[in-house]
This record gives structure tokens, C-alpha cells and sequence, in this order.
């Protein structure tokens, strides 16, 4: 699966948080955005990413479709040489603390994780 980037002058790096199967970075990457980090925890959905966008761990950063797939818990991933590089940071965090659908119930480690990383 080739992703066509939008026709922009300066590329702009994002890093995408629970990334899912990727349905929200691929419209980044349309938009333009070159995701530096693509982050999952759930190994069905790594390895979706990794068969849908052609990319391995490891993948030549040069490649600008080529996603960095890194299968495991956000909170134990060193962003450190990303800093002050990125234009975005995307995600899909679990909702299901903050979904009237699932109804509220209770607050996970999982689930606050969103909180630990942005509501500071």
C-alpha cells in the first residue's frame, strides 16, 4: 500500500500515539505529515500497521512512507530524540474513562494513561 504525501514545501513530523490499525495516520500522511514514531501496544494492530504500510522495525528512515512501528506500552518509550523535531503529536487514546457510550464506569491504569501523558 503506497501512501501519496500532499504536495507541501517543508515536511512536517508528527509522532502518532495508540495508533490503532492506523485509519487516523493515514489521513495525517495524506495531509502531509511524516510520522516519525507510529506507537501501538495491541500486537494484531503492530502488525496490521506493519503489513499495510510495508514497514519492519528498522525501516530506513529515508523512506518517507515508511512508518516505525514500535509495539508496546507508550509509557516505556524514550521520545527524547524527537524533541523539539516534531510538528504533531496525534493519538487515539482508549475513551472509555471519558465515553458517555461506554458509560463512564471506572478509570484504568490503561485507561488514564491519557491523562498521565497530557493533563499535567
Amino acid at each position: 500500500m503506497s501512501i501519496e504525501l500532499a504536495n507541501i514545501t517543508r515536511q512536517r513530523a508528527s509522532i502518532e500515539l495508540f495508533a490503532g490499525a492506523g485509519g487516523l495516520g493515514i489521513g495525517l500522511a495524506q495531509a502531509g505529515f511524516i510520522p516519525k514514531a507510529v506507537v501501538e501496544y495491541d500486537r494484531w494492530c503492530c502488525d496490521t500497521l506493519r503489513e499495510n504500510h510495508g514497514v519492519l522495525d528498522g525501516a530506513d528512515p529515508a523512506d518517507m512512507c515508511a512508518w516505525n512501528v514500535i509495539e508496546g506500552d507508550v509509557r516505556s518509550v524514550d521520545f527524547t530524540a524527537h524533541e523539539g523535531a516534531l510538528d504533531l503529536i496525534s493519538g487515539g487514546p482508549p475513551c472509555q474513562p471519558f465515553s458517555l457510550g461506554g458509560g463512564i464506569v471506572h478509570m484504568t491504569t490503561r485507561e488514564t494513561c491519557f491523562r498521565k501523558l497530557f493533563a499535567r
